[in-house]
């Protein structure tokens, strides 16, 4: 007879397709993930500052291969981690609109996201998508604008009234394509935001990921959480090994770099970075 103390531990795979702020919260992504569910989980990401669907770009010196085309497909619908119970497989979309800073039509961005959540339909169980911050958004003013348009898309020279206009036809086809495919749609809070329209503030990054990976994961509670938080120690291993990543393939100052995966590895977590 196997009782509970011998039984494998469960399983999951999660598979995210994100740019900054996937990034940026990489740290918490982990200590989360690990909070909320009880058993091993693999992470499989296409994430990093400037990423987009329908280019290779980045960020100051780095660059990446489109979301479409990087290395994470090729690996998001390989066999379960192990024997034992069957495993959950969960995928999160999120950051969606950088390519409209890069000036593609929103024909084509909207072609794209019917693209990545087809794939991403086909490999998870559960999808959640996280809609464009339309609240923060409209709450730029012209100034303010031009000021974070010089800083993080210094190529762009598409004005305000054409990028909101382009950003809610998005923003309604992402939620329209995302209710197809069956997907949970997690809507951003204007709060959550400050000065910067599109990136979650540092001090709310914990609560905002809390929210997304609730709803990709498996709870073993109606709060959402399996164990108590993580000891410090874990925590600043985690920190340490998240801020070290790299992806599998990139650039910098133009010369291709390749990192071994995983670039995080514990005894109950993994992260692929592609």
């Amino acid at each position: 007879m196997v009782t509970d103390a011998t039984a494998a531990p469960p399983s999951a795979r999660l598979v995210m397709v994100g740019a900054s702020n996937v990034a940026l919260g990489l740290p918490v992504i982990l200590e989360n993930a690990l909070e909320l569910y009880p058993g091993r989980i693999r992470i499989d990401a296409a994430m990093g500052h400037g990423r987009a669907l329908s280019r290779r770009n980045g960020y100051l010196c780095w660059s990446y291969p489109t979301l479409l085309e990087c290395g994470l497909w090729t690996v998001a619908a390989a066999r379960p981690l192990a024997e034992g119970p069957p495993e959950s497989r969960a995928a999160i979309l999120c950051d969606v609109g950088n390519d409209l800073m890069y000036g593609v039509d929103t024909d084509r961005v909207v072609g794209l996201v019917q693209s990545c959540l087809s794939r991403l339909a086909g490999v998870a169980d559960r999808l959640v998508v996280v809609t464009m911050p339309m609240k923060s958004i409209n709450r730029l003013s012209p100034r303010r604008f031009l000021w974070l348009r010089r800083l993080m898309f210094p190529q762009v020279t598409l004005d305000l009234p054409t990028l909101l206009g382009r950003a809610q036809v998005v923003n309604q086809q992402l939620m329209r394509i995302a209710e197809q495919h069956g997907a949970t749609l997690v809507r951003p809070p204007a709060c959550w935001f400050g000065c910067d329209p599109i990136h979650i503030r540092p001090r709310f990054r914990r609560v905002a990921w809390r929210r997304i990976l609730r709803r990709a994961l498996p709870a073993t509670n109606p709060t959402g959480f399996a164990s108590a938080s993580l000891p410090s120690g874990e925590r600043a291993a985690l920190r340490k090994a998240a801020h070290r990543a790299r992806p599998a393939q990139y650039r910098y100052f133009g010369r291709k770099k390749v990192r071994n995966q995983p670039v995080v590895s514990g005894e109950r977590i993994q992260l692929h970075w592609f």
